[in-house]
C-alpha cells in the first residue's frame, strides 16, 4: 500500500503517524470486555473477566529468584435464570517442590483475601469444572502444572474487591507474606470492574 504524503509533511511524520495506529490496533486487540459463553454440555451460559488479576509472592528464600502466583478471576454462572457467583484461582510456582498437589490443596482451603485492609475470608468449594458445571475451562491455566481452585462468593463480594484500590491474598497462616498484585495488574483490575458493570 502507498502511503502518500500532503505538501508540508515529512516522510518521517507520516511514519510516525502509522506507528502510532498500529499500537492502537495493538492495544485494541487487548480489549478487557468481560467474555460470555453458552456450555453446550452443561446449558449453563457462563460470563468471565476478559483477563484475570496476577498476584506473586517472592519465595526465594527456597530457590534463587523462585515465585509463587495466583491468577484470580470472576465467574458468573447462569442456569436458567439462577446465578451462582465463583472466584477462579489458578496457583503455580516456579520452584520445583511445589509439586505436592496434595499439600497445596490443603494450603487452599481456606484463603483470605484482603481488599483495602478488610479481610474477605473464603473456603474452597471444589477443584474441578464440575464444581461451576462448566464442561471446559473458562480462564486459561498460566501453565500446565497450575491447580485450579472454585470459591464461592456473592456479586456484592465481587464488587467489594472491583472497587477496592490494594488487593493481596493471604493462603496460608504460616505462610510468609502475601501474595500481591503484579506490576502490571492495571488491566486485570480494569477486565474486574468491567465484569461487575455488566453483571446481573
Amino acid at each position: 500500500m502507498a502511503v502518500l504524503t500532503q505538501p508540508g509533511k515529512t516522510a518521517a511524520g507520516t511514519i510516525a503517524l502509522l506507528l502510532a495506529m498500529l499500537l492502537a490496533s495493538a492495544c485494541g486487540g487487548m480489549g478487557t470486555t468481560p467474555d460470555s459463553r453458552l456450555d453446550p454440555e452443561t446449558g449453563a451460559t457462563i460470563d468471565r473477566a476478559a483477563v484475570p488479576i496476577k498476584f506473586f509472592q517472592d519465595s526465594s528464600g527456597r530457590a534463587a529468584y523462585a515465585r509463587n502466583f495466583i491468577y484470580m478471576g470472576p465467574l458468573a454462572v447462569n442456569r436458567m435464570g439462577n446465578y451462582h457467583y465463583y472466584l477462579w484461582l489458578g496457583v503455580w510456582s516456579t520452584h520445583a517442590d511445589s509439586v505436592d498437589t496434595t499439600k497445596r490443596h490443603d494450603e487452599l482451603e481456606a484463603i483470605t483475601i484482603i481488599a483495602d485492609g478488610e479481610p474477605l475470608a473464603l473456603e474452597v468449594a471444589g477443584w474441578t469444572l464440575g464444581t461451576i458445571g462448566s464442561s471446559a475451562p473458562v480462564y486459561d491455566r498460566p501453565v500446565a502444572a497450575a491447580i485450579d481452585a472454585y470459591y464461592v462468593v456473592t456479586l456484592d463480594q465481587i464488587r467489594l474487591l472491583a472497587e477496592a484500590s490494594d488487593i493481596s491474598i493471604q493462603v496460608a497462616p504460616g505462610e510468609a507474606g502475601n501474595y500481591e498484585v503484579w506490576t502490571n495488574g492495571a488491566r486485570g483490575m480494569e477486565a474486574l470492574r468491567k465484569f461487575v458493570r455488566q453483571a446481573r
